[in-house]
């Protein structure tokens, strides 16, 4: 028997029997694709969840801080 070894995308193989049909490298490498596409939206899903979190803490701080200096304007207009 004999193997070949396929090499495709980014630090992607697979190893596939000659004697068989391209069906299964085909299959394979969608199945591998499909896969490391859900990772990267997942990792990048959790980017975007930190980055609102952070949105929002910040929101809130600039709120505090607006209503401090709104109430020391009022006590210096009295």
């Amino acid at each position: 028997m004999s193997f070949i070894a396929i090499t495709y995308g980014y630090n992607m193989f697979s190893i596939f029997n000659t004697n068989t049909t391209s069906l299964p490298l085909v299959d394979n490498i969608k199945l591998i694709c499909f896969d490391d596409l859900i990772a990267s939206l997942s990792k990048r899903l959790e980017s975007l969840n930190k980055e609102i979190t952070t949105s929002k803490n910040d929101d809130e701080s600039l709120k505090k801080q607006l209503k401090t200096l709104n109430d020391r304007k009022l006590v210096i207009n009295k």
